[in-house]
């Protein structure tokens, strides 16, 4: 449980007079992005029906919590379930996006990248930070950074300092199985995609 974060457990006989005082994320910024989070699931959940709203705010946030049990294991019978987690394929089509979004307003290429950047930044935090969005993110904004300071960089590096970079902001993600299988997979793409 300390890898999660949960340093006490309490139990209790009965929740009836249990009440939560407060529940706040340490951060002012990820707070105020989670906040949005929830007014634009709200949005979501306003102009979809129920299944569909789920799907949306899983692909969109990463939010899977409220998807049907049979609705997943329609993607996992269809070999599809990865779409729902959000990845580094969601991530560099965000990067895609924001860059095209930005061209389009004629910005200096240093000012588009910056943004760019910014941008995935903040879909980095508004998608809940796992290790592959946060691995992703890393890896694109030194991919644009190589850009801007005229340095081809490579992707073991790059790899290599995203899972750093983690590691420093929470030195437990070492023992969880979500951040070793995205990079052990990117780890074993990169060579292949290099060849």
């Amino acid at each position: 449980l300390k890898y999660h974060g949960i340093n006490y457990v309490v139990y209790m006989k009965t929740s009836d007079n249990t009440k939560i005082l407060r529940h706040r994320e340490k951060y002012r910024i990820k707070r105020s992005i989670f906040e949005l989070r929830k007014r634009l699931s709200g949005i979501i959940e306003k102009h979809l029906p129920y299944p569909q709203s789920a799907q949306s705010k899983a692909l969109l946030f990463g939010l899977r919590d409220e998807i049907p049990k049979n609705v997943i294991e329609d993607y996992r019978k269809t070999g599809t379930s990865h779409i729902l987690a959000i990845s580094g394929a969601h991530v560099g089509l965000m990067a895609v996006v924001l860059y095209v979004v930005f061209s389009a307003f004629r910005l200096k290429l240093f000012l588009n990248r910056i943004l760019t950047i910014a941008g995935l930044l903040f879909y980095c935090t508004l998608a809940g930070m796992s290790s592959s969005v946060l691995r992703a993110t890393i890896i694109s904004s030194m991919y644009l950074l190589g850009y801007i300071f005229k340095e081809e960089s490579d992707p073991l590096n790059s790899l290599g300092a995203a899972g750093l970079i983690i590691l420093l902001f929470n030195p437990y993600d070492t023992f969880k199985c979500g951040y070793i299988l995205s990079f052990v997979s990117v780890f074993s793409i990169i060579p292949v995609s290099y060849t």
